[in-house]
């Protein structure tokens, strides 16, 4: 399969304060659903512009909108401000789209914000997003799997000592293992069908594993998938990456299987 072309025919436009929200409107929309996204940047870096490429393609591939959500960044904003931020977007998103299912994505730290945002959602008994998508999540800031040593060599990504450190920046005064912040140690009772990629070489494999045997566990539906010799959060590489391409179509077929369950 060759990889689909980079430029896709979406439009792109800014909402909100200091353009905290990016919205990605494909060429034809169903207007079955819409996609808030979650960028990654170990909680230090990044923006929602830099992950206009995949949110393209996802539009292009859902037919939907998709919203890139900006969020504060550590050290200035330690936890929990990007929860904060994350929960008031996705808010937004309800209201602009009112009654339309919302799937919550995101890659890296973003994925693992997305976990961590849906357990608050469901502790507050506020309604939940239909599904999530997560690529490489980082869910586990105590760093307690058994890849974070054995793949790192292997990761060509990350290095235990930017994760280290961005956890620090990260973290403030709270809890490593505070399911709000590492949501591998939650309860995930009730919550929506799950999609995970992660390559079997990433010092966060094992964060993936744990979150989909939990949620097995808790009688969630997750779906893992899981590819050798590929680099960390390789989903957002489409348009140049044929292994890429080919995750967005599993999630094209993951979200229309949860729209039509529903």
């Amino acid at each position: 399969m060759t990889a689909l072309p980079l430029h896709v025919n979406t439009r792109v436009s800014h909402l909100g304060a200091a353009d905290s929200l990016v919205l990605i409107e494909p060429a034809v929309s169903t207007g079955d659903v819409i996609v808030c996204y979650l960028h990654g940047g170990l909680f230090v870096i990044g923006t929602a512009q830099s992950r206009t490429a995949i949110s393209s393609h996802l539009a292009s591939t859902l037919c939907c909108a998709v919203i890139s959500i900006n969020f504060r960044l550590a050290p200035e904003h330690p936890y929990p401000a990007a929860l904060g931020d994350a929960d008031e977007a996705l808010r937004l998103c309800a209201y602009t789209y009112p009654g339309v299912p919302i799937v919550i994505a995101g890659d890296s730290s973003g994925a693992g914000l997305a976990l961590s945002l849906m357990l608050r959602l469901r502790d507050r008994g506020d309604p939940m997003p239909a599904a999530a998508v997560l690529f490489s999540p980082w869910a586990d800031l105590s760093m307690s799997g058994s890849s974070y040593g054995a793949n790192g060599e292997r990761d060509v990504m990350l290095t235990i000592e930017r994760l280290n450190e961005a956890a620090s920046a990260y973290l403030g005064d709270a809890s490593p293992t505070d399911p709000y912040v590492s949501p591998r140690f939650g309860d995930f009772t009730g919550l929506p069908p799950i999609l995970i990629f992660v390559s079997s070489d990433e010092l966060l494999r094992d964060d993936s594993v744990a979150i989909a045997r939990s949620a097995l566990e808790a009688g969630v539906i997750a779906k893992l998938h899981e590819e050798d010799n590929l680099f960390h959060g390789w989903p957002v590489a489409a348009g140049m990456v044929p292994e890429a391409d080919e995750a967005i179509q599993l999630v094209s077929a993951f979200v229309n299987e949860v729209l039509c369950r529903a």
